[in-house]
Parts: C-alpha cells; structure tokens; sequence
C-alpha cells in the first residue's frame, strides 16, 4: 500500500472522536438516488439488498442535500448490494441506554425515554455494549463481537482499507511501522527501535511475539543454535555487531533488541550496560 500521509510522532498525537450516524442519516448511492434508511435487515454470506422501509428521490432535486457530504457511504455506493444492519422490530428493553443489535456488531439502538433510535457506528469501528457512559463505538480489538458478525460495507480510501482504524505498513520483513486511519485519512508511525507493530493487539511489541513478522530478518541478527552450543533453551545476551550500545537478547532462540541508555555501552563480559570506559571491547 504505498500511503502518501505525513508522519507524526506518536506520544503528541491524539486520535480524534468519531461520531455515531443516525440510521435515518441520507445516503447518496451510485445511482445518484438520496435513499432515506429504517428498518433493514442484514444478511450473512455476502451483500444483501435492501429489505423494508425505503424512500427515495433524486440527489438533485433535494435542495437540503450537500453533494459534497456523502453521509454514511462516502463516494457513495450500489444502491442495490448495501449491507445494512438487523433493524427489524427493535424496541427498547429499557427507557434509557444503548443495547446492541441481535446480529450487527457496528450498530445499536440508543433509547431516551423508552423511543429508540438507530444508530451505525463509523466504519471500523464496533459497538461495544460493555461502555455505559462513553463514547461507544471502539476498536475491534476491545470489543467481543460473538454472535454479532454482520458489519456495514468498508469504506475504503486510497490509504486506508476502513474509515477508522490500526494498520500495519510493511511485510514481514519491514514489521515496525503501521497507519492509524481518521474520517480515511492515514497517518504513519514507527514502532520503538526494535518493536514489531501487532495487529492483534494494535500494539508495539516483540517482534518474536508478532505473528506475522520475521523477528530474525527484520533485526539482522540471527540467534546462535542453542543445541549446537550444548545449550538449554533460555536467556543468551550478544553484542551488536554494528554499535557497542546495542545488545540482543536471545530468549528460547528468538532475538530482541535492547539499547543501552546515553553514556553507557554494553559489556559483554558482564551483560550489562555499563558506563563507557569500563567496557574495553
């Protein structure tokens, strides 16, 4: 994917708050038509076509429409293959609150004063019925979607697969940087010296701890065999190669990275960092 985006420094960046739509948000579609949405309902195995409640009417003849603003599908799309969620006969269990949709795991009913209303999460993003308070909608990764499978059609830009979102950049082989995605647009950050970004857990980690990042080749280091050395599996410390205040720690034969701080070195008679004129080598 190549991302023209400029890159910021993580601990200075603060990812902005989407807001959840309105199901009965307007929709401008491929086919230039305005479509109003209540009451549909979402199908496994593929796109599904719209089912219930509908009203529509040309995009240009609505003076109150912003062309500019596409509502919920952004560059609008098919008219006939939208995938939207299992509205059907929802009703409020309680006078106030926000509960989740039998089979959408990116939609929920917000309910004041026993009236519900429909709501969609942006794309990307979940609902999660555990959030009470907050702002609902988050990140696949914190939120259980058990037995709530459907979603609403990504909505891909030329830098983001999904509105909103955590996405690694690079193969396996170049594991350290990733995009975080706002309203589409990509934004690039790199990983700490040494840390692989995890797409399970939207964190930088051990690259070893990566699944799909090749610990080995992205470090440039390769462990000596434990067993060639008459060695049990465990800790082993080594030198960099390259610079005497990197060191790689070897752990059941998987290498990660370790810096000493400013003024110090690494002393491979001790396997520690110590300060500088103590190490002679």
């Amino acid at each position: 994917m190549a991302v023209k985006a400029r890159e910021l420094d993580l601990s200075k960046y603060m990812l902005l708050r989407p807001r959840a739509r309105s199901i009965l948000t307007p929709v401008l579609c491929k086919s230039d038509e305005l479509v109003t949405m209540a009451r549909f309902i979402t199908q496994e195995g593929g796109a599904s076509r719209v089912r219930g409640y509908a009203t529509t009417q040309k995009a240009h003849r609505n003076r109150n429409f912003d062309r500019g603003n596409r509502g919920l599908y952004p560059g609008g799309l098919p008219c006939g293959n939208i995938i939207l969620p299992a509205f059907h006969n929802q009703s409020c269990p309680e006078k106030y609150g926000r509960f989740a949709i039998a089979s959408q795991c990116d939609a929920y009913i917000e309910c004041n004063d026993g009236i519900p209303e429909q709501m969609l999460c942006p794309d990307g993003l979940l609902f999660n019925p555990n959030v009470r308070y907050n702002y609902p909608c988050g990140y696949p990764v914190d939120v259980d979607c058990a037995g709530r499978s459907n979603l609403q059609p990504a909505q891909p830009t030329d830098d983001c697969p999904h509105q909103y979102g955590y996405f690694k950049l690079g193969d396996q082989q170049n594991c350290g940087k990733f995009i975080t995605c706002v309203e589409g647009r990509a934004h690039i950050f790199h990983c700490p010296e040494g840390l692989a970004f995890n797409s399970e857990s939207y964190r930088c980690d051990w690259p070893d701890q990566v699944p799909d990042c090749d610990a080995e080749t992205f470090l440039g280091f390769q462990c000596p065999n434990y067993l060639d050395h008459g060695l049990q599996y465990g800790f082993s410390f080594y030198p960099s190669p390259h610079d005497c205040q990197r060191y790689y720690v070897c752990i059941n034969g998987r290498p990660r990275l370790q810096i000493c701080s400013a003024g110090k070195l690494f002393n491979k008679q001790k396997n520690i960092c110590d300060a500088a004129e103590n190490v002679t080598d």
